[in-house]
């Protein structure tokens, strides 16, 4: 059996998600250990405790429940280690599923904030740095200019060219001409 220590959270709270955890083959935690640690995150004592758990080297599963349906709180919880971050109003069910996925090693998260959190990722993603001769040989590729017209136009031998390219790939992460475009698109490197 899993147990589960919660900190900082109301007692109806407590005893609604604790109900759903049991079904779970949960029981709460009365000692000082526990299999998982959730933090309810409401205060900044709470986000230090959050912090100083997830930087432990032999901490229990760390969830964090945030007390504001924000994007910020989701991604600082994350960033700052937590398992896995469930909103507060959330159905006792729903809290219940993400801790016990956290156990697994699952982050379960609402599609607006996945979603949110990979906008924001793919903005942020370093710009990949390529000399004037690879930003052409990109252009050219989007421009849809295979390997064997961009050799015959350069006068380099075909070989040559798929070469340069796959370092244009390498320096942008990924495996093909269609993904290059996309990466170079995402990040202005064809404006």
């Amino acid at each position: 059996m899993r147990t589960v220590a919660f900190v900082n959270c109301p007692a109806p709270f407590r005893e609604a998600v604790g109900t759903r955890l049991a079904a779970r083959q949960f029981e709460l935690a009365t000692g000082g250990d526990s299999d998982v640690l959730a933090i309810y995150c409401a205060s900044e004592s709470a986000w230090a405790v959050l912090a100083e758990q997830a930087q432990s080297e032999r901490s229990p599963v760390t969830v964090a429940i945030i007390d504001r349906l924000d994007l910020d709180q989701y991604a600082q919880a994350l960033a700052m280690g937590a398992a896995g971050v469930v909103y507060a109003d959330t159905s006792a069910e729903i809290i219940a599923e993400a801790i016990d996925a956290a156990t697994r090693g699952e982050v379960l998260l609402p599609r607006y904030a996945a979603q949110a959190i990979a906008r924001r990722a793919s903005r942020e993603a370093p710009v990949a740095t390529l000399n004037a001769a690879e930003l052409d040989l990109l252009r050219a590729l989007a421009g849809g200019e295979t390997a064997v017209s961009l050799a015959e136009r350069l006068a380099y031998s075909e070989r040559t060219v798929r070469r340069y390219l796959q370092n244009v790939y390498l320096k942008l992460g990924v495996a093909n001409r269609s993904s290059a475009i996309h990466v170079a698109t995402v990040q202005g490197l064809l404006d």
